[in-house]
């Protein structure tokens, strides 16, 4: 259990740990502190509170990340994650970005950043957090299942972004040894709720702006780490599988574990955005009928998948849910579900077939684009609305039937059809709220008034 030590700015810190902090915030300008920690003694002053002994938390595996190497100060800056042990999200079509961490067995949702790194078998000690080390670089979007990261005494910069978007974190320390943030550090990480901060007060080096926009937390100032600051267990971990505190969602599981097939525990009643992606290992998945949510991709890129049950319970699942789910060869959604998400099947290239219950009224965008192997669907009489480029690819399918409760279809909707291919209409002209591009690029005879 990890403890916290509030200190008030009229007392002194004791030294220990992290050396003498409050000593050192009232003694020195920043410049001055800055100059000890990078000057001329360098490996020596950084050597001197690198942290060590036997109640030292275990540092995260340096492995897991990239860096910049300094060979003339024998320094490292972080960069990123290590493509090796990283977990990929998507966020556009069949495009991912790096949003989090695992070691093939379990997903690191706590950081304990390392202090030192080996390189050509010399040793260099980490200083400084690169520009947009772990945020959002292309997209706004960082790492999504690190909820708690730890910075030793030692490191002295944390550069612009270094933070961006990472949306999942929680609480941060930054000892007083950091002489510099730069801007928009935190900018996007909506649900930092703590930083405590070691010195009594901001640094001049620090950004004026170096929290950035959409991040509003409590900032402890002069607190006393004592082995590090941190708020408890936010998470529960089973056999390297995220879940929230309560058990009740399931957060991520590790991509790279090899089993092929899994059963989220009864009790979870919702699935994370992306918990799932690119789990290429897994050929089936039992979902317990406790769920009634599937989040946004949750199980997006899981190439192997073959069969996944969805029980009566779940009323919603998120787009891209089963976007390049290649070998996934038929679903049933149960009439409990009210809505066919953006690319919630795009891209499932394997899949010959599915029923739409009558409980459906919207099928989202691009829901079924790229289904080349879709020989059958129907489309029931509950269904109001079509997205743009719903069955755009869909090459197999040599008809559809629209009932004439559709009153909206977008954009491109049968995008790529053929002469061979007919869709079948009961409404006797096109509704006005279709769009007028709704059969742009389709060849297919198109029949109206067509009884169902």
């Amino acid at each position: 259990m990890l403890i916290l030590i509030a200190v008030t700015i009229r007392v002194a810190i004791n030294s220990g740990l992290f050396g003498h902090a409050g000593e050192a915030t009232n003694k020195w300008a920043d410049a001055q502190r800055e100059e000890e920690l990078i000057g001329n003694d360098l490996e020596d002053t950084v050597n001197k509170y690198t942290p060590g002994g036997e109640d030292y938390p275990e540092p995260t595996n340096p492995e897991y990340f990239t860096y910049e190497f300094d060979e003339e100060t024998k320094t490292a800056t972080l960069t990123g994650i290590n493509p090796d042990y990283a977990i990929y999200s998507l966020y556009y079509s069949n495009n991912y970005y790096k949003s989090g961490i695992q070691d093939g067995k379990r997903v690191i949702s706590e950081i304990i950043l390392p202090t030192e790194v080996e390189q050509n078998g010399e040793k260099y000690k980490i200083i400084s957090i690169g520009k947009n080390c772990f945020g959002g670089k292309d997209v706004s979007a960082g790492l999504q299942y690190i909820y708690t990261i730890k910075i030793p005494y030692g490191y002295i910069y944390i550069d612009d972004g270094a933070f961006l978007y990472c949306s999942s974190l929680k609480s941060i320390n930054i000892p007083e040894s950091v002489t510099s943030i730069g801007y928009g550090t935190f900018s996007g990480c909506s649900n930092l709720s703590y930083i405590s901060c070691q010195v009594l007060e901001q640094p001049n080096g620090w950004n004026q702006y170096w929290l950035g926009w959409s991040c509003n937390p409590e900032i402890v100032w002069g607190e006393n780490f004592g082995d590090f600051a941190g708020e408890g267990e936010l998470f529960t971990e089973i056999d390297g599988t995220l879940f929230s505190k309560d058990k009740t969602e399931l957060i991520r599981y590790p991509s790279g574990k090899k089993n092929q097939t899994y059963e989220i525990p009864n009790g979870v009643t919702s699935i994370r955005d992306g918990a799932f992606s690119r789990c290429t290992s897994l050929t089936s998945i039992n979902i317990p009928d406790s769920v009634t949510s599937i989040g946004y991709e949750t199980f997006s890129g899981c190439t192997s998948l073959t069969s996944i049950n969805i029980p009566e319970s779940v009323t919603s699942i998120g787009g891209y849910a089963f976007s390049g789910c290649t070998s996934l060869t038929s679903i049933n959604i149960p009439d409990s579900v009210t809505s066919i998400g953006y690319e919630t099947f795009s891209g499932c290239t394997s899949l010959t077939s599915i029923n739409i219950p009558e409980s459906v009224t919207s099928i989202g965008g691009y829901a079924f684009s790229g289904c080349t192997s879709l020989t059958s669907i129907n489309i029931p009489d509950s269904v109001t609305s079509i997205g743009g480029y719903a069955f755009s690819g869909c090459t197999s399918l040599t008809s559809i039937n629209i009932p004439d409760s559709v009153t909206s279809i977008g954009w491109g909707a049968f995008y790529g059809w053929t002469s061979s291919q007919t869709i079948n209409c009961q409404a006797t002209e096109k509704p006005s709220g279709w769009s007028s591009r709704w059969n742009s690029e389709c060849n297919a005879t198109i029949n109206w008034g067509v009884s169902m």
